[in-house]
């Protein structure tokens, strides 16, 4: 599974997420050793927690949904819920996450962009 995701990241030009610098990138390399995979190669990154400078509201993904008044339809689990899933059959419930939080993401991401909060894309190195 990580081996297309792999191939993925490294034809694409810029890749985004939410916290995907701090958080996903160094998660899927400790994977990719853990595993033997080819580690990661610097790509281009905007991480939608990235925000111009700001006080006063917190940068997590729920927050600025709320404050942007962004319709996302992501699909909520709780850790427990997250375990549960990954036990079912065929991971339907793990796809629907997966596909609810990127469909959710790049309507914020379009949102934050229009508005002129996202800071530039930066190159992640691991």
């Amino acid at each position: 599974m990580l081996v297309h995701l792999l191939e993925a990241i490294a034809e694409a030009e810029m890749i985004t997420g939410h916290n995907i610098i701090r958080f996903d990138l160094p998660v899927l390399m400790a994977e990719c050793m853990r595993l033997g995979l080819p580690i990661l190669q610097p790509v281009f990154v905007q991480d939608t927690i990235r925000l111009r400078r700001t006080k006063g509201f917190k940068k997590g993904q729920d927050n600025l949904v709320a404050l942007t008044g962004v319709p996302i339809p992501k699909l909520s689990l709780s850790w427990q819920e997250w375990q549960l899933a990954y036990e079912e059959k065929g991971w339907a419930t793990v796809v629907e996450r997966c596909v609810t939080d990127v469909k959710g993401h790049k309507l914020m991401r379009q949102e934050l962009l229009d508005r002129g909060w996202l800071k530039e894309p930066v190159k992640w190195r691991p």
